[in-house]
């Protein structure tokens, strides 16, 4: 779990302020997660998602994969997006 909250000042005023903050659970191979921001006028966005890691990744000892799905809301789309991602790790 994080959260974090931020502003930029200007010339001595606030020019944004955000808060997020992000829940992740995993369990061996398989993961899920939350995210949710908002700004300072009340817009907001979030993401909930899910991961499957592979490891040793097309057999290479210090490689992995990941495949994440996820859905994401803002205030300011009219339409839900839905994302997929495809990552690949190498730890040296």
């Amino acid at each position: 779990m994080n959260y974090a909250n931020g502003e930029a000042e200007s010339g001595g005023t606030t020019s944004w302020e955000n808060t997020s903050y992000n829940i992740n659970l995993e369990s061996g191979n398989i993961g899920i997660g939350y995210t949710n921001s908002e700004d300072e006028g009340g817009d907001s966005a979030s993401v909930i998602y899910g991961r499957y890691l592979f490891s040793d990744f097309m057999g290479v000892e210090n490689a992995s994969a990941s495949i994440n799905v996820g859905i994401a809301e803002a205030d300011s789309v009219a339409n839900d997006q839905t994302l997929v991602k495809f990552r690949v790790n190498y730890t040296f």
